[in-house]
């Protein structure tokens, strides 16, 4: 062979690699995983109070931390009256994941007692494959997860519960606590 001919070859050996290279960096991966960033509040109602006790001065809210040693995000208020005594105060709480195009968009629901540690759970609830309870019952309240991000919860009596809502995948430890309070009203507690 000639010295041109295994110049040539060389020159295009060597060239394949640069080229190979460059178009090789411009490739995109369509099969990503997008990990879950935050929780949200998908409800607007007049009783859902967006505190922050987290990055809060204000003595109320730091008084709520400190009680519960956890960070509250939300409270939910509602009056507990006369009138629902044999119904009982029905609250649906509906929260989603941040970004909306998550690779896995489930959510699981913890509940405990006000005030409670995690061990000393009164029950859960999660909304994923492998869950725990789909429906838990109790003396002063009742949950029901409804498979969709939101929750159903019918108090009987006044009683506060905190809930945990945490995103399902593994990648992100993206999770939000907000407490329900259902508080007794005057007539309620004069007459009922």
């Amino acid at each position: 062979m000639r010295k041109s001919v295994i110049l040539i070859i060389l020159v295009i050996f060597v060239s394949s690699f640069f080229v190979v290279g460059f178009y090789g960096t411009q490739m995109k991966i369509y099969d990503t995983k997008v990990k879950v960033e935050s929780i949200v509040c998908q409800m607007v109602v007049d009783d859902v109070y967006d505190i922050d006790t987290a990055n809060t001065a204000k003595p109320a809210y730091k008084n709520l931390k400190d009680n519960s040693g956890n960070d509250i995000s939300y409270v939910f208020q509602r009056m507990f009256t006369l009138k629902d005594v044999d119904k009982g105060v029905s609250i649906v709480l509906k929260f989603g994941v941040d970004p909306p195009t998550a690779t896995n968009t489930n959510i699981r629901y913890s509940v405990y007692q006000s005030g409670a540690d995690e061990t000393s759970s009164s029950g859960s609830a999660e909304n994923d494959e492998g869950s725990s309870s789909d429906r838990l019952s109790g003396k002063k309240f009742e949950f029901t997860d409804n498979h969709d991000g939101s929750a159903t919860f019918l108090f009987k009596e006044p009683f506060e519960v905190d809930v945990l809502i945490v995103a399902s995948d593994n990648a992100s430890n993206a999770k939000m606590l907000v407490r329900i309070a259902v508080l007794a009203d005057r007539d309620y507690l004069l007459y009922g």
